[in-house]
């Protein structure tokens, strides 16, 4: 599994049957019981008093044994070869495509033994992605309402700017009879709308840093103040703003300064 040894060492060929009963310890073991003493050479007394106790041989690194969201548990590591076991999972490390191997992994299995079923045959890709199902589904639904957000908020904004552009068209009209070029009303008008699309985003920035504690749990393989992400969201938010801000600015260098100047 890849799983470090920090210290001692690897099960081997000479850890079998007959040979001294030895046992590896992950660090959170190593640290309950031991106080995170030098525990290589100790022994552990494991089942009814009468069994042979088993040396630690080696400490390896805490690992997630049941679920993505547990805390760290004490684990214990046995040689098969010490300890039969009737049932077992088999690892199997590729570096290929995992699925193109199921079949000669069957086949395999069968020349050994074929009295012994091979069952749930699955990557752990697709494991993980179980154990992930429902935090997916939150992220599927959370991104409907963020797109559906982010809708709302541009059609906000284009209404804001709008409205606004309507009741500036006098001012418009002066600006541009005093020789105000198009790109200067363009610019003065997407200018003021990004500068409300800025502030919105920022306050919605600090909200979200606000409740990454609760998103914390939820994420695997990504922080909850992911930089990128964070990047990403900016940059989408600015060009949804540019973009509802375009359309008012443009209908406002059409002005005409002469009609703009008759009509209060």
């Amino acid at each position: 599994m890849g799983i470090p040894i920090v210290q001692g060492r690897d099960f081997d060929v000479h850890d079998r049957e007959g040979s001294a009963n030895v046992v590896i310890v992950n660090e959170e073991l190593a640290r309950r019981y031991f106080s995170n003493q030098n525990v290589i050479g100790k022994r552990l007394q494991m089942g009814a008093d009468d069994r042979p106790p088993k040396e630690i041989v080696g400490i390896v690194r805490n690992a997630k044994y049941r679920n993505l969201r547990e805390q760290p548990l004490p684990f214990i590591y046995i040689p098969l070869g010490q300890e039969y076991q009737a049932g077992m999972t088999v690892m199997v490390r590729t570096q290929g495509d995992p699925s193109a191997l199921i079949a000669p992994l069957r086949s395999e299995m069968r020349s050994l033994n074929k009295d012994v079923p091979v069952f749930a045959v699955q990557t752990i890709t697709e494991r993980i992605g179980r154990q992930l199902a429902a935090e997916r589904m939150t992220a599927v639904l959370l991104s409907i309402f963020g797109g559906v957000a982010l809708l709302l908020a541009a059609i906000g904004v284009y209404g804001v700017m709008a409205y606004s552009v309507a009741q500036r068209n006098r001012e418009i009209g002066i600006r541009m009879a005093l020789g105000a070029e198009r790109i200067d009303i363009l610019r003065l008008i997407v200018g003021q709308g990004l500068t409300l699309v800025m502030i919105g985003t920022g306050i919605g920035l600090l909200m979200a840093f606000a409740l990454t504690r609760v998103l914390r749990n939820q994420l695997f393989g990504i922080s909850a103040t992911d930089p990128l992400t964070f990047g990403a969201i900016i940059a989408l938010m600015i060009i949804v703003g540019l973009l509802a801000c375009y359309l008012p600015a443009r209908k406002a260098t059409n002005v005409d300064p002469l009609v703009a100047l008759r009509y209060e």
